[in-house]
């Protein structure tokens, strides 16, 4: 018995990749059927609004850009500091879903 030849077309089978074959025509068929054909719509009017926009955004004052650095690295060392607090804890919960994932 000869072997299946896995890009032939299924008449059940909706996924692009499994409906090209041989025509190109009977592909862009199924895909416009299935609704996953490609448009450019929203791209072209995302680059057109973008385009009527003015270029250049004012850059924030030096206070502003202290301010957010400041936030940042708060919110980083908090982060840090709760890693470091929580490590066995944060270990045993990997640990412990890796074995109940191999389990399932």
């Amino acid at each position: 018995r000869p072997r299946r030849n896995p890009l032939c077309w299924a008449p059940n089978d909706y996924r692009p990749n499994r409906v090209v074959g041989n025509s190109a025509r009977r592909t862009t068929q199924a895909l416009r059927a299935s609704g996953f054909f490609n448009t450019s719509t929203h791209r072209d009017a995302v680059i057109s609004s973008k385009k009527k926009l003015p270029q250049g955004k004012p850059r924030p004052s030096r206070n502003v850009e202290n301010i957010a650095a400041e936030r940042i690295q708060r919110t980083y060392r908090a982060w840090k500091m709760y890693c470091t607090a929580n490590k066995d804890w944060i270990e045993i919960t990997s640990v412990c879903a890796v074995r109940i994932q191999a389990n399932w």
